[in-house]
């Protein structure tokens, strides 16, 4: 039977001990069913361990990086993804330079974010990017393509994104992934319950509204703190979210209107 089925993914796991701390109650007292975590930052491993202790049921994604911290791999084999520093670039400077980063250098990194996540004894739940990144350039999202591919996972839809880069880029192509890619994801992606509309409204707006579909609803709930401020702009709002996704009108809206909340695994049944 059609029914409607929410995956509520929790972007940025591991960005702050209490951007993750967020997450986890956001998950156990809210609506949250899914999260996806930055390999690349230290001390995220501790995070995955608090996960699968006090969140056994909270499914985790890898939130694929390019633009916050160092990479996991020695910057001298990732030449094209930093600066002098030995950082990722930002984000404006990858919108400058897309067609600069060596897209087999992007997969290396990726890969070692995902095999990261699997040390972890965490196997992703599926992809996604920081900063959308993976959706922003063709070749970026043809390296996510084929490592989810890879590794046989879903990815975030790509209904909302509209690449917004130069389409000149250099060539990627895995030998071993010269027949046609086949890669699951959801009907649809909601992206709007963020910054200035992360509100009361907007997401009873959104939950009254969904179809018999499998929807992804992208929210960023944490607890602000110090050393979020080093790292985000997106701070005060995190909170807001928290408090939004664990109320009891949205859980009574849930109930309600009848949704199944659900994660990734459940593309895996249909």
């Amino acid at each position: 039977m059609p029914e409607k089925c929410l995956i509520v993914n929790a972007d940025d796991y591991g960005l702050t001990r209490k951007v993750s701390e967020g997450i986890r109650v956001a998950h156990r007292q809210g609506i949250v069913t899914s999260t996806t975590a930055m390999m690349n930052v230290p001390g995220v491993e501790s995070d995955l361990t608090l996960a699968k202790a006090q969140t056994p049921k909270l499914a985790i994604g890898t939130h694929l990086n390019l633009t916050t911290g160092q990479p996991l791999l020695s910057p001298d084999k990732v030449p094209s993804l930093v600066n002098t520093n030995g950082h990722f670039h930002s984000l404006a400077e990858i919108r400058s330079k897309a067609e600069f980063l060596d897209p087999n250098q992007v997969y290396d990194e990726w890969s070692a974010q995902i095999a990261a996540m699997i040390a972890c004894n965490v196997y992703p739940d599926h992809l996604d990017s920081h900063h959308h990144i993976s959706y922003k350039h063709p070749t970026l999202f043809q390296v996510m393509q084929y490592l989810a591919s890879e590794h046989d996972l879903p990815i975030r839809s790509a209904s909302v994104y509209t690449p917004t880069m130069s389409t000149t880029s250099q060539t990627f192509q895995k030998q071993h992934h010269s027949e046609e890619l086949f890669v699951r994801t959801t009907d649809a992606l909601l992206t709007k319950f963020f910054a200035g509309k992360a509100s009361l409204e907007v997401l009873q707006e959104i939950l009254t509204s969904l179809t018999e579909a499998v929807t992804e609803l992208m929210v960023h709930p944490g607890y602000n703190d110090a050393s979020l401020a080093l790292l985000s702009s997106y701070r005060e709002a995190r909170e807001t979210e928290l408090a939004i996704l664990t109320s009891n009108l949205i859980l009574e809206l849930v109930r309600s209107n009848n949704i199944h909340l659900t994660t990734y695994t459940h593309l895996l049944c249909i």
